[in-house]
């Protein structure tokens, strides 16, 4: 474990500049998480669910990227590959069903 990571456990040591930031980036990622989990259960249509899937995805990302530079090791960033991959082939998978019930519609 990381000297300053020790912030989380009430360490007289002072936290290092990189874990406020790393704070900070995790707080934003969440609120942005939250209101995107908010967007997809609500809808109102299949395209806003879709949207925010992706951006749920993207995210995702965003936060293994942070843990691959904040941990400083290179599997986070498979996972945010894998991740990128998954998401992709979901929302082209979600769109081409989309395509294919609006052609049946008329």
């Amino acid at each position: 474990m990381r000297e300053g990571f020790k912030l989380f456990w009430k360490s007289d040591l002072p936290p290092a500049a990189g874990d406020w930031v790393f704070l900070g980036i995790t707080v934003i990622i969440s609120v942005g998480l939250i209101l995107c989990v908010i967007r997809l259960l609500k809808g109102p249509s299949l395209a806003d669910r879709v949207v925010a899937l992706d951006l749920i995805s993207a995210l995702m990302m965003v936060v293994f990227m942070d843990f691959a530079l904040f941990f400083g090791t290179e599997v986070y960033l498979s996972v945010a590959l894998a991740i990128a991959v998954v998401g992709f082939l979901a929302t082209v998978s979600i769109s081409r069903y989309m395509e294919v019930e609006d052609a049946d519609d008329e």
